[in-house]
């Protein structure tokens, strides 16, 4: 049965022709298994509750208890769907993440995750997004380095100590689609834009200096500019985002706005906070 989630406006119709479809089926593991495969076809987590809601209690869930259970947990939706977020788990929930995780594509984690947990539990195929946090901003190389053997697509971070080291901590990201880094320094600006040059997945990049804090101050310089212009114009870039870095020359400048404007896939740019060089 194919389902067309795109019609919202007759979702109570929709729901009515799965559920009377999925309690037309007898074997149960079959059933259970069209249920959790149209659960994770389904895009908006609003439509996902109201297709939960509607086959409890007469029809099993099966691992999709464990989604609802966390729902009636009061996690929040961004949390939930479409990505799980790890970040979340505690004592209370652990049970419930353990038999939903692995059908998930896509989950969140920090450095508090525990990896030999997550590769007991997770999909090895799922696309793992490192989330920035505000308690634990700071990450070293030996940290990074343990998971090399995921798929990390997608990095939030503040800060990375050593600076020196990033390059061959950014060596480990074979899959990355998504770079943010707030906060940078010359050398990690440096490093960071040395990898985007050279990768062929990194599709967006959000980086950001500092206009008050010397320390994270950045200027663009022309060996930077050149390698950021080598990633716009050799890839099929997605995003780019630079915030407060000063410019070695408005020629520089110029470069980068150029390519990007040239640039057919781009979806988003912006400079913002320009700061004039001193």
């Amino acid at each position: 049965m194919l389902v067309d989630f795109s019609e919202q406006g007759n979702i109570r119709s929709l729901l009515f022709k799965v559920n009377f479809s999925v309690n037309m089926m007898h074997d149960s593991v079959i059933r259970s298994v069209i249920v959790v495969k149209i659960a994770f076809f389904i895009p908006e987590w609003t439509t996902l509750v109201a297709y939960l809601d509607a086959l409890r209690p007469a029809v099993e869930l099966g691992p999709l208890e464990h989604l609802w259970q966390l729902h009636l947990l009061q996690w929040k939706a961004d949390d939930l769907w479409p990505n799980l977020n790890l970040t979340k788990l505690n004592d209370t929930s652990r049970f419930h993440v353990e038999n939903i995780a692995k059908y998930y594509s896509k989950v969140s984690v920090d450095q508090t995750t525990d990896l030999e947990w997550f590769l007991h539990h997770i999909n090895p195929n799922a696309s793992v997004y490192w989330k920035r946090t505000f308690k634990f901003m700071i990450v070293d190389p030996e940290t990074l380095s343990k998971w090399r053997q995921v798929r990390l697509t997608d990095i939030d971070l503040d800060t990375f100590y050593p600076d020196k080291s990033i390059i061959a901590a950014l060596s480990y990201l074979d899959h990355l689609v998504v770079l943010r880094w707030n906060l940078c320094t010359e050398a990690v600006a440096t490093a960071i834009l040395e990898f985007a040059a050279s990768s062929t997945t990194l599709r967006e990049l959000v980086i950001a200096s500092s206009e008050d804090d010397y320390e994270y101050r950045c200027m663009m310089t022309t060996p930077m500019v050149a390698d950021l212009v080598k990633w716009i114009t050799s890839q099929p870039i997605r995003g780019l985002s630079l915030d407060a870095f000063t410019w070695y020359s408005l020629s520089l400048k110029r470069d980068v706005l150029t390519a990007a404007f040239e640039c057919l896939t781009l979806d988003y740019f912006c400079l913002t906070r320009l700061i004039s060089a001193t």
